[in-house]
């Protein structure tokens, strides 16, 4: 297993970057060899209650992802956008569903926009958004729109380059001592030069958040970041990309949970996206991809060694099966038919949902963003994904990837219900 800390691992994850990205140009630059079969098959297919699958948009969907991909892979690849009770498209990108009293909530960032609402248009012009969205449910397939519940407008800072800024990556916890819902996401400038973590707070689920402060907590940039609470001692961690993907940093966080106390352990190498959780054995996963911008590429999983507040350290796993190391990335193009799972079936993650299925085993899901690489306005086509993880029985690789997205199709049409969860 190519050791992706290691001075060839950074090297080779660097060069699958560039590959990837070569192959995103080309790909965007060429007819677009799946826009059709996409097309016929979204015709082909009724839509569900809270399901929409556009045909443009699917279009717009065939991602340079895809020519990685066979063509039957390739039309699994073009995840359905998810619809609200108003039949809204929902804006929940790079999100993270909260469980609190007795309901759900999951904030994502809003839709995403060259220039956002409240700022002068031709302004900072790049991919921004108006704020933080939330959508409420009882049991995960029915979806209610809260609206924004954090405004990009109400971000202030000691800067010279004014807003929009970028908001990327909302998680939240609910603090008992002081019965404050504490958001935390990746605050930057559109040149990706601030690198700060943004902190707002409020009394209720909903919103509106106030804007608290922002920070490089521990001295650190932030980029992609995670929240995680143990539901075995109740401790609460951010968890951060950091340092030019070289290492990926857990801070413990204060009793307000909105600072870092210390550094508990770190993950070395590229891994973004991480998403975390705490298996019936109290075993803590970390999930995450490599750096290939917008281009999905193989999932990462780490185990710790016990509780994050314990000593232990990080133990390498690999990839989840089907994906290889970066190298097998980087092999993509040649090697056809790719498993999807080489790609994490054209996502990367955001959170993990510690669901409990009908027969009581565990099977965490994997939620994701399917972004879109393929030239202006791609981004804000980006799609939500569902990936449930299942026991291999095999220590040394103990999940593999299940496909998701007609699966999720039917618990939505079938309007069941995914409340019962691990913790």
């Amino acid at each position: 297993m190519l050791d992706p800390s290691s001075a060839l691992g950074r090297f080779a994850g660097r060069l699958t970057g560039y590959a990837l990205l070569a192959t995103a140009y080309l790909d965007a630059h060429a007819p677009p060899r799946f826009a059709s079969y996409a097309l016929s098959t979204a015709s082909s297919r009724g839509d569900g209650p809270l399901l929409h699958l556009d045909g443009g948009a699917t279009q717009r969907f065939a991602t340079s992802a895809a020519s990685l991909l066979s063509d039957d892979e390739a039309a699994a690849s073009q995840w359905p956008f998810l619809q609200d009770t108003d039949r809204r498209k929902m804006e929940v990108f790079g999100g993270h569903i909260l469980r609190s009293h007795g309901r759900f909530y999951w904030y994502g960032e809003a839709a995403k926009v060259l220039s956002a609402p409240g700022f002068p248009v031709g302004v900072n012009e790049g991919w921004t958004n108006e704020g933080i969205a939330c959508y409420v449910s009882d049991d995960m397939t029915r979806w209610r729109s809260a609206g924004i519940v954090f405004r990009n407008t109400s971000v202030s800072l000691p800067s010279s380059e004014p807003g929009p800024y970028v908001l990327e990556r909302p998680k939240v916890l609910y603090n008992r001592a002081t019965s404050k819902f504490v958001m935390w996401f990746h605050l930057d400038s559109f040149s990706y030069t601030y690198r700060y973590a943004g902190v707002a707070t409020s009394d209720s689920p909903l919103g509106p958040f106030a804007f608290l402060h922002a920070l490089r907590p521990g001295g650190l940039h932030s980029f992609d970041l995670q929240l995680h609470r143990s539901p075995t001692s109740d401790s609460a961690f951010l968890v951060r990309d950091t340092n030019g993907h070289e290492e990926t940093v857990v801070s413990a966080l204060n009793p307000s949970y909105t600072d870092v106390t210390r550094r508990v352990s770190a993950i070395p190498g590229p891994c973004e996206a991480p998403a975390l959780f705490e298996d019936e054995d109290g075993a803590t996963y970390c999930l995450c991809s490599y750096a290939t911008w917008y281009l999905p590429n193989p999932l990462q999983i780490w185990r710790h060694r016990g509780r994050l507040d314990a000593a232990g350290g990080w133990e390498e796993l690999g990839t989840v099966p089907g994906g290889e190391a970066p190298l097998h990335a980087l092999l993509a193009p040649l090697l056809r038919p790719l498993d999807s799972a080489a790609t994490t079936y054209n996502s990367q993650p955001s959170s993990v949902v510690p669901w409990v299925d009908e027969a009581g085993r565990f099977t965490p899901i994997l939620l994701g963003d399917s972004w879109n690489a393929r030239g202006p306005g791609g981004v804000g086509n980006a799609s939500q994904t569902f990936l449930r993880l299942a026991r291999t029985g095999d220590r040394s690789r103990p999940w593999r990837l299940l496909p998701g997205r007609g699966w999720m199709r039917e618990q939505m049409e079938q309007r069941a219900n995914l409340s019962r969860w691990l913790y």
